[in-house]
């Protein structure tokens, strides 16, 4: 009797039962992994244009989304999920109930913005428009809000951007994308009596996770996509 049957069966039983997990591992060190991230420059951090109704021009507040994954991450689309206003005792308050988190628009064409899905490379991030501060109207901030929703009490559905007065706000932004998972932002926009005293600052981590975990944001449902 001979056993020379042996090693070809175990060899090919191992690779079979190997062959599963080191595709997943495969996946896994490819896949696309987003983040937020503010542009390094300022240049790119603040962009004044003209507006579109031309009425004088805008200071637009940047933000980036980068894949510092290794395959690119399609299908990307980003959503307001909140945004809060500090308070004079220096809490933040929900200043607007978003029923249905609107899309924050792509700015990576100059004057035109879009709302479509992209496609975000490796190592190549795009911009989105979070937030703009014009020229006549200085001491107010418009964040691209165009869904039903709830301002202090009073419900609207005009589907027209909203304006706040100065202050300090706080916005949590979060990305999606076809295959890759879900990222948070959170970000500190402050308003003055200018529009070049608007500006964005990163929020930390552990900050952010208090508000998603307090106001019940760990995730929201794929069905709001668009």
């Amino acid at each position: 009797m001979t056993w020379e049957w042996i090693p070809p069966v175990v060899l090919g039983a191992l690779l079979s039962m190997a062959y599963p997990w080191g595709k997943r591992l495969l996946q896994h060190w490819r896949r696309p992994v987003l983040e937020f991230v503010l542009p390094e420059h300022e240049s790119e951090r603040y962009i004044t244009l003209p507006l579109a109704d031309g009425k004088g021009d805008g200071r637009f507040v940047a933000v980036k989304v980068r894949n510092c994954g290794r395959s690119a991450a399609t299908g990307c689309y980003v959503r307001l999920l909140a945004l809060f206003r500090r308070e004079t005792e220096g809490d933040w308050r929900r200043v607007i109930e978003i029923r249905d988190p609107e899309m924050v628009p792509w700015a990576n064409r100059g004057l035109e913005r879009g709302y479509a899905c992209e496609t975000v490379e490796t190592d190549i991030p795009l911009t989105i428009s979070l937030c703009v501060c014009r020229s006549v109207e200085p001491k107010a901030v418009l964040f691209q809000i165009r869904e039903a929703g709830e301002i202090d009490g009073r419900q609207f559905a005009d589907g027209r951007q909203r304006a706040f007065a100065e202050g300090e706000y706080r916005v949590l932004l979060r990305v999606y994308s076809d295959n890759a998972k879900a990222a948070t932002g959170c970000f500190d926009i402050a308003n003055g009596y200018t529009v070049q005293a608007l500006t964005i600052s990163a929020v930390q981590r552990e900050q952010a996770d208090a508000l998603l975990a307090r106001y019940s944001l760990g995730s929201v449902s794929e069905s709001q996509r668009r």
